[in-house]
């Protein structure tokens, strides 16, 4: 470009410059008053400041000023383009190779600025598209109109609205940036796509390191990594059955009531693992308990708790009896017969009274009902006292001892009582034995399953993700409203 007394130099926002011809040929030095932070590149190949404009004021002075937006200034004589090997050639003039140095780094910087934003707006898309995909797995098994309307479907349109507003950021930045596209965008790309994985991968390993393998599965940071495997359930429930390990155990199967005390049994505490990895697992302060190889469970000829193994309540002579049932507060979990409230009770009230403990572990209220029904009207008892806690009504809601004392490890069905038109009856006598429900090669193929109110279908079902333990991790720490309802009619 070459500029010379007289002569106009300006740049046009639609994409070219004009320059009137010399009027005169004294060639001036010019000095520049403004730059613009844009170069305009033409499809001949011509490069000019955009919105410049040069002006010869006077014979011995010049100035150069910023031209108006989209204004061209008119001249009287003809205009033309600066294209090819003349552009090039007069691109070397003094004056515009001062305004190519002053416009440069600005053009830099805005280059920069705008990678930045384009990284910026990456990240925000990937974060929104987390935020929105836990959100989403919330819903579980609800309709949609009424995951709608509870908290978790308000956040997650929230997040919605955020990802498409990302989305949408993502495209502009892409539109405005300046050619070529393509290889602008491939660097942010590759970086984001690279540095998420990484920090996947570190989530991963150090979800991983701090597993730790309980009855339930893997847990982290108190929480259960879901879904289970059936398979590690039926591996522990086949366990049970070696001839050596039944002999030993204080529960026995029973077709009517699930389980109950096995007479002339003696046992350790055989709930002690299960309750300390829960404590651990609530952050509760483990309680006193005695030495583990005391054998704190003794039990009657007739199955009761009792203070020597197989000694025989019936022969004992009594004046009064009153027979307590109930769950494991009324059979004295954890301690020893003697701090049992029965056995202090029968103390409290003297010799002429005697106090059958009918307890068992893990009962809930229909057990105990049942239980009463067949074992304790028999003996007659002048009083009956029915102890219960809260827990014992959800626990007539299950059918499986395993998926109602998930981590405890209880290797048992139990009777489910459901409405008829004869009323509450039981639906599922005689209770499989426990041959029969690890046989199984799946969960949902175990009779009656669909009744019990602790089974929840997707926290068993697994999908391809669910290899990764930070992705469990997440779903688990966020899991699925419990949309599944035990039946309570056949």
């Amino acid at each position: 470009m070459y500029v010379s007394a007289g002569a106009t130099i300006w740049g046009d926002t639609a994409g070219g410059t004009a320059i009137a011809p010399v009027t005169s040929s004294t060639t001036s030095s010019w000095s520049p008053s403004s730059y613009s932070p844009a170069i305009q590149v033409g499809s001949g190949g011509e490069a000019w400041p955009r919105d410049v404009r040069v002006t010869r004021q006077n014979v011995s002075g010049s100035a150069i000023k910023p031209a108006e937006p989209n204004v061209v200034r008119r001249s009287s004589h003809p205009r033309r383009i600066l294209s090819g090997e003349r552009a090039r050639q007069e691109l070397t003039h003094p004056a515009v190779r001062l305004i190519l140095s002053r416009v440069e780094p600005m053009t830099t910087h805005t280059r920069s600025a705008g990678d930045a934003s384009l990284f910026l707006c990456l990240y925000l898309l990937e974060v929104c598209s987390l935020a929105f995909a836990l959100t989403l797995h919330r819903q579980g098994d609800r309709s949609l109109t009424a995951f709608v309307a509870a908290p978790a479907g308000l956040l997650c349109i929230a997040t919605l609205l955020a990802l498409i507003a990302s989305l949408a950021a993502v495209v502009y930045t892409i539109r405005v940036a300046p050619a070529p596209r393509i290889r602008r965008l491939a660097v942010p790309l590759v970086v984001n796509v690279g540095s998420a994985a990484v920090v996947f991968g570190v989530g991963e390993a150090v979800v991983r390191v701090l597993a730790t393998t309980t009855i339930q599965g893997p847990v982290v940071a108190g929480t259960v990594l879901l879904p289970h495997r059936w398979q590690d359930v039926a591996a522990r429930g086949r366990a049970t059955l070696d001839p050596a390990v039944v002999d030993r155990t204080y529960l026995v199967h029973d077709s009517e009531l699930g389980w109950t005390n096995g007479p002339n049994r003696q046992s350790r505490d055989y709930n002690r693992q299960g309750v300390e990895q829960y404590l651990a697992r609530t952050g509760r302060v483990p309680r006193r308990r005695v030495p583990a190889d005391d054998l704190i469970y003794l039990s009657s000829a007739e199955g009761l708790r009792s203070p020597r193994a197989g000694m025989a309540f019936a022969a004992a002579p009594t004046t009064h009896r009153i027979a307590a049932v109930g769950d494991s507060f009324t059979f004295g979990l954890e301690v020893p017969f003697e701090a049992t409230w029965t056995h202090q009770l029968e103390l409290a009230l003297g010799s002429q009274f005697q106090v059958l403990n009918f307890g068992v572990d893990g009962y809930g209220v229909d057990q105990a009902y049942l239980r009463y029904r067949r074992d304790v009207a028999a003996w007659k008892p002048e009083i009956v006292i029915l102890g219960m806690i809260d827990d014992d009504f959800r626990r007539t809601m299950c059918v499986y001892g395993f998926l109602c004392f998930q981590g405890f490890g209880m290797p048992f069905s139990k009777p489910r009582l459901v409405l008829s038109e004869r009323g509450l009856t039981p639906l599922n006598l005689p209770l499989p034995p426990r041959e029969t429900i690890f046989a199984k090669s799946s969960i949902t193929e175990l009779p009656f399953v669909e009744f019990d109110g602790a089974y929840t279908p997707a926290d068993w079902r697994w999908s391809f993700y669910h290899r990764a333990y930070a992705v469990r991790f997440l779903l688990s720490r966020y899991p699925r409203s419990p949309g599944h309802r035990s039946r309570t009619r056949p």
